[in-house]
Parts: structure tokens; sequence; C-alpha cells
């Protein structure tokens, strides 16, 4: 039987991270989410007030990604070789 020290087993320590819909514990995946600067959340024209001035320092927005195409795969082939077609 192999022994080893307490040194060794917490090298060998693997890092497991839970995922589900709501986020992922212990690995650090995903974004993240801004500190709140505040005890309470921003009321709308508070957030309305900051967001004109970061327009006005010039930092860059915020960039969204484009929604996924939601059409099925025959019909975005189908729409594909329509458009090879009028070439």
């Amino acid at each position: 039987m192999l022994h080893r020290s307490n040194a060794e087993c917490t090298v060998m320590a693997i890092t497991i991270t839970i995922c589900n819909v709501t986020g992922c514990k212990g690995g650090g995946h995903g974004q993240a989410r801004a500190k709140p600067q505040g005890e309470a959340a921003l009321t709308p024209a508070e957030r309305q007030a900051r967001y004109r001035a970061a327009l006005q320092a010039g930092t860059p927005a915020m960039r969204y990604r484009k929604p996924g195409d939601r059409r099925s795969r025959p019909q975005r082939w189908k729409d594909a070789v329509a458009e090879l077609v009028e070439l």
C-alpha cells in the first residue's frame, strides 16, 4: 500500500467546478459582475445620471452579442441556396 504525506495530498487536490443555469462556483467561469458601490441598489435616476456621466467622459459603451440565428437548419440551407442561385 502506498502512503503519502499530507503535503503530497494537498498538492494533488483537484478543484471541482459546479455549474448550473445560475452560474458556476469554484472555477471562476463566466463574467465578473460589477461590485455594488453602496449598500442599496441605484435608483433609475441615479443609474441614468451615471450612464450620462460615463458618456460625457468618453468611456466605451457596453456591447452586447448579436442574437443567434433562430431559423432551423433546413431553413438556413434553403436561404443559402436561394442566395447562391441569385448570384
